[in-house]
C-alpha cells in the first residue's frame, strides 16, 4: 500500500512538473511573438487625408515588420511646412476617406493588427458642417472702474467685439466670433449683498449705453455670451471649423452618427472594421454654458445663477476678483464651486457617458484622452 501511494505521489508530480514546465515554454514563445493586444500601438497621422490605398498597404506592412501590433487612424490638417504630395486631399466621412478606412481596416486585419479610429479630425469635436446652434458657447466678462458721478457711453458693438482664435493648422471661417449681451450690472465697491447690484441691462438702446452713475464708485461688468469664438485644433478637410457643444445631447449624439455613414458606403458595421473609437484631449476654450444651463442650474442647485454670473465667470488666466464683504465674498466661493461642478456633471452626462454609450451600442471600445481645457472637464470622474 505504501509503495502505491508513493507510485500515485509521483505521478501527481511528473503532471504538474510537465504541466508546469508546458506553461512555462507557452509563456517564453508568447514573449517571442507577441499577439497584436500585446504589442505596441501607434498614432497613424493621415496628413490632409491625403491617403491612397497602395501607400496605406505599404505603410502597414512596414509598421508590422517593426513589430507594430496596431493602429489609431488619425486624420489631421496637413502640416504647413510638408511638402506637397500628388495625392489629393479627402473629405473626412466623405466616400472616397471610408473606402481608405475600410482598405486600411482589411488590410490591417489581414496581417493580424489591430485599427483603432479617432472621432472627427484633430480635436476636440467639430467641423465646418456644425449648425450655430451646435457650436460651442461661452461665457465671458469684461469691467471697467467707474467713479462716482461718472457718464457712462459706451457703444456695444465695438466694444463687445473679439477676434476669433486661430488655432493651429485650422483657420476659422470667421474674423470676429459671434456676440450677444447677457447682462449689465453695477457692483458696488465693497458691497456687502448680491441685493446692493444694479442691473442696467435695460438701459441699452440701440447697441449703446448711456447712463450716469450716483455718488459712489462702481465696477461696471457686461457679461456677454460668445460663439465661434475657436477651431479644432488640426482639423482635416471636411472637420475642419467651429468646436461642437459639448454639453448639448443632440449635438454630440449628432455628430457620433455621422460615423454610421461609414456602415452605410461599406456595408460593414462599425465593429467589424475597428476595434476602438478614440476621443482626443478636451481642448474647449473656457466653454462654460449651452442654452438651458441656467436651468440646469436652478434645478441642481435651488436658485437663481444669473445674479452671481459677473462673479463666478472665470477669465481665462486672470483672476476675478471684487472688493466686498467677506460674507459676501464666501457666498461667491459657495457659488462657484456650485457653478461649475454643474458644468462638470452635465459634461459628463451629455458627452462622457454619450460617448461611452455610442461605443458600447455599436459594438467597439471606448478611448478617452480626458484631458484638455478648462481644468474643471471632471478628469477624474470622467471614466
Amino acid at each position: 500500500m505504501k509503495k502505491i501511494t508513493q507510485i500515485l505521489l509521483l505521478s501527481v508530480f511528473i503532471l504538474f512538473s510537465c504541466e508546469a514546465k508546458k506553461e512555462k515554454n507557452s509563456l517564453f514563445e508568447k514573449f517571442q511573438n507577441p499577439e497584436a493586444e500585446a504589442r505596441a500601438m501607434v498614432r497613424w497621422w493621415w496628413n490632409g487625408n491625403c491617403v491612397e490605398a497602395d501607400e496605406i498597404k505599404r505603410e502597414l506592412a512596414v509598421m508590422k515588420n517593426a513589430g507594430i501590433g496596431g493602429v489609431e487612424i488619425n486624420s489631421i490638417a496637413m502640416p504647413p511646412h510638408a511638402k506637397k504630395t500628388e495625392a489629393k486631399p479627402l473629405q473626412w466621412a466623405g466616400t472616397e476617406w471610408i473606402n481608405m478606412v475600410k482598405t486600411a481596416s482589411e488590410e490591417a486585419k489581414e496581417l493580424g493588427m489591430i485599427t483603432d479610429l479617432i472621432v472627427g479630425s484633430g480635436w476636440p469635436f467639430g467641423g465646418r458642417f456644425l449648425n450655430d446652434d451646435e457650436t460651442m458657447q461661452r461665457l465671458g466678462i469684461k469691467r471697467e472702474t467707474v467713479k462716482a458721478n461718472s457718464n457712462i457711453n459706451i457703444d456695444l458693438e465695438k466694444y463687445l467685439s473679439f477676434k476669433t482664435q486661430q488655432t493651429p493648422g485650422t483657420k476659422n471661417f470667421k474674423e470676429t466670433s459671434d456676440v450677444e449681451l447677457v447682462s449689465i450690472k453695477l457692483v458696488p465697491v465693497n458691497a456687502n449683498s448680491i441685493n446692493e447690484i444694479i442691473d442696467i441691462t435695460s438701459i441699452v438702446k440701440d447697441n449703446k449705453l448711456v447712463y450716469k452713475t450716483a455718488n459712489k464708485d462702481f465696477v461696471l461688468v457686461f457679461v456677454y455670451n460668445e460663439r465661434n469664438f475657436k477651431s479644432v485644433y488640426h482639423g482635416s478637410p471636411g472637420a475642419d471649423g467651429p468646436i461642437m457643444d459639448h454639453y448639448k445631447t443632440e449635438a454630440v449624439l449628432g455628430y457620433l452618427n455621422r460615423l454610421k455613414v461609414i456602415e452605410k458606403e461599406t456595408g460593414l458595421s462599425l465593429s467589424e472594421l475597428v476595434r476602438a473609437l478614440f476621443c482626443d484631449s478636451i481642448e474647449l476654450g473656457g466653454s462654460n454654458w449651452t442654452d438651458d444651463m441656467k436651468e440646469l442650474f436652478l434645478t441642481r442647485n435651488g436658485y437663481d445663477i444669473s445674479p452671481y454670473l459677473p462673479f463666478v465667470i472665470q477669465p481665462h488666466g486672470q483672476p476675478n476678483k471684487y472688493e466686498t464683504s467677506a460674507e459676501m465674498a464666501e457666498t461667491i466661493i459657495r457659488v462657484r464651486y456650485d457653478f461649475y461642478n454643474t458644468i462638470i456633471s452635465v459634461f459628463l452626462e451629455r458627452f462622457t457617458t454619450q460617448f461611452q454609450k455610442f461605443c458600447t451600442e455599436n459594438g467597439v471600445k471606448c478611448r478617452y484622452q480626458a484631458y484638455g481645457t478648462p481644468y474643471y472637464m471632471g478628469l477624474f470622474r470622467g471614466i
